[in-house]
């Protein structure tokens, strides 16, 4: 099947005419067709997805047309595309299907023709702002019936706090189909050195930044963690229901002392720590592309050396945080599954017990705070609302949510080099049908490891037989048996108004702590989510 794109143009088009026949407001007895707008992705995650669940709707319902239509990333046509999609969907004329991240960031994949594929991350705004907001404002149709009485959604292996964020009182207007969990690990030989107690360690958010600033005279404690530019170590911003702020200014004003704070003390350190990488890699890399990417300056350069790095170098170019000897570590649930496999191949080839502790990022009220990352919804306006959650549906399956579609090892032992595939897992996230999950996702880590980017290394090899070796199970995945306390669809608020931008102007590149009026800034941050609640 090739894959069905409506052009930025033909849709703008159809949105300023406001004709029905665009995207599924035309159908008769025997022809029918599906909407479906998402956005662009790695080329084997959720597109692809998108994509055989397409193909085989269409082959399953003879005469359906499912539509395919991937939000566009240049800033001036999505302004102008989402703009007019917004006036389809408040007019009741909108996508019959939604299928799309939360945040502002996306992840995609190219490729040139030195590499197979490296990633970048391309900031958008989001087709829905707030997808509480939405739930409740009638965008979104009801699926309360269709998903109670779907005897093929096996409810029982989802993780039920999670779908419950897809709900408003005891109707369901959104699937939700992976989530992240803010995470710090560490090696308990290392943080045991500077006297840190476990239950230090597992106390709370902000709080926990604060004590870990009375150990940080040495830089490399706070060189790993990277504190969010976001809402997420904060108590919930809005109570929906009573249309009342909870954050105060000067708890906004607070946690900005604090990030400055961090920053100044975390900088030198990732400096220090990225200096290491580049000095250790750029020794044996002769190559003249390879080196001007790991010579670019950028704040970034980091992730660019993650997309090509293989877990094998990881281990043997000891570029990972784990086998640097920083104590402490800030990352997803996402990330355990490899930071455990570096670990572990790491103790199989040298020798050396690396214990990893992970432990819960908790937010300030001292809830363990969930992130719906990927989600799913039909539009209110279907005229097709069972086809339309008959394909939402499907991304639920394992199939789909174990990434078992992805490119697995072949009889030979060889990856086709026709296949391209994003290293990680789809959208860097958790499935929600998590149990069982860890052993599945693994199988795709391990197959992806096969591919050696580059080791100037004679035991890269024997590390990457070691690594393709391990098994893991649920057990293996402390965050998989964690109590969640609260889910949260991120929000976004653009533009000066946001606590990234006010936490942006706090510290100079070298981390240096700027003049800002902290309490200024935080009073701006203040109206604007005041002023996004109200606006609805």
């Amino acid at each position: 099947m090739t894959f069905r794109k409506i052009t930025v143009f033909l849709l703008v088009l159809c949105l300023l005419s406001g004709l029905d026949g665009c995207g599924m407001k035309q159908a008769d007895e025997n022809t029918s067709s599906l909407w479906v707008v998402t956005e662009a992705s790695c080329s084997d995650g959720m597109n692809l997805q998108a994509e055989i669940i397409a193909e085989r709707m269409e082959k399953d319902n003879p005469g359906l047309t499912v539509e395919l239509d991937i939000l566009p990333t240049d800033p001036q046509e999505r302004e102008i595309t989402l703009k007019q999609l917004r006036t389809k969907i408040m007019s009741g004329n909108g996508p019959d299907v939604f299928l799309l991240p939360t945040g502002n960031t996306l992840t995609t994949d190219y490729t040139n023709e030195h590499l197979h594929r490296l990633t970048r991350n391309t900031e958008i705004e989001p087709l829905f702002l707030d997808v509480n907001q939405a739930m409740r404002s009638g965008q979104f149709l009801d699926l309360t019936t269709f998903y109670d009485g779907d005897p093929a959604v096996d409810t029982a292996a989802l993780k039920r706090e999670i779908m419950d964020a897809g709900t408003v009182g005891n109707r369901r207007y959104v699937l939700p189909l992976r989530f992240n969990i803010p995470v710090i690990c560490t090696d308990p030989k290392l943080w045991d050195n500077y006297g840190i107690s476990r239950e230090k360690l597992t106390s709370g958010g902000p709080e926990l930044v604060w004590t870990l600033l009375e150990w940080a005279g040495s830089a490399p404690i706070c060189a790993g963690v990277q504190l969010p530019a976001d809402l997420t170590l904060l108590s919930d911003a809005f109570d929906y229901e009573q249309e009342q702020l909870l954050l105060s200014p000067k708890t906004l004003a607070d946690y900005m002392r604090l990030y400055q704070r961090w920053r100044s003390a975390a900088i030198p350190g990732e400096q220090m720590l990225l200096q290491a990488a580049l000095t250790e890699t750029m020794s044996y890399v002769e190559d003249p592309m390879w080196k001007s990417i790991l010579e670019e300056p950028n704040r970034d350069l980091f992730r660019t050396i993650r997309s090509y790095n293989t877990l094998s170098n990881y281990v043997s170019e000891d570029i990972h945080w784990s086998t640097k000897g920083f104590p402490l570590f800030s990352c997803s649930m996402a990330d355990s599954l490899e930071s455990l496999a570096v670990a572990k191949t790491y103790e199989s080839i040298y020798g050396e017990k690396r214990e990893l502790f992970y432990f819960p990022w908790r937010d300030s009220g001292g809830a363990v705070t969930a992130n719906v990352t990927y989600w799913g919804a039909v539009g209110s306006g279907t005229i097709e609302p069972e086809l339309s959650y008959g394909f939402l549906r499907q991304f639920l399956d394992e199939e789909f949510q174990w990434d078992t579609y992805r490119p697995k090892q072949n009889d030979s032992g060889k990856r086709p080099q026709a296949e391209v595939q994003c290293a990680g897992q789809v959208e860097n996230s958790w499935p929600v049908s998590a149990s069982g999950s860890a052993a599945a996702l693994w199988e795709t880590l391990r197959y992806q490891n096969r591919k050696m980017a580059f080791s100037g290394r004679k035991e890269s090899h024997q590390i990457g037989a070691a690594a393709r070796a391990l098994s893991f199970r649920d057990s293996d995945i402390p965050a998989l048996s964690w109590d969640i306390d609260e889910v949260r669809f991120p929000v976004t608020i653009s533009g000066t108004d946001s606590l990234e931008y006010a936490l942006s102007q706090l510290n100079e590149p070298d981390g240096t702590p700027t003049d800002a009026d902290i309490d200024a800034l935080a009073q701006q941050v203040y109206q604007g989510l005041w002023w996004h609640l109200a606006e609805g």
